[in-house]
């Protein structure tokens, strides 16, 4: 999903580091994502379901879904390109980390 939120170009990140081969060596470097919480990745669900992209069952104990990765790119880029935030959870319904999303976008006009 954070593929899709990439090529949508969502407003929201959040700066982590990574370490990355240098010539023999390593280094660490901060990179820019799209960050939240996942409860929100749960619309994709609907979106893979109306079209009848997504399968579901139960793999062991765990409810499993499993869907082709080219259909959550075509379904999901057009959906946030036009309403950017729907993934994150609501302003201050006590979600950290999507209140920091959203403060994310507040910063960068």
């Amino acid at each position: 999903m954070h593929l899709v939120e990439d090529l949508a170009g969502v407003p929201y990140r959040g700066e982590h580091w990574a370490m990355v081969s240098d010539g023999g060596g390593a280094r660490k470097v901060t990179i820019s994502e799209p960050d939240h919480c996942c409860q929100g990745f749960a619309a994709a669900d609907g979106w893979l379901r109306d079209v009848g992209a997504q399968r579901e069952g139960l793999v062991g104990d765990a409810q499993a879904r499993l869907f082709a990765a080219g259909d959550l790119v075509k379904l999901g880029v057009p959906r946030l390109s036009a309403e950017p935030t729907v993934l994150l959870c609501r302003q201050g319904t006590g979600c950290e980390e999507c209140d920091a999303a959203h403060a994310s976008v507040m910063a960068t006009g």
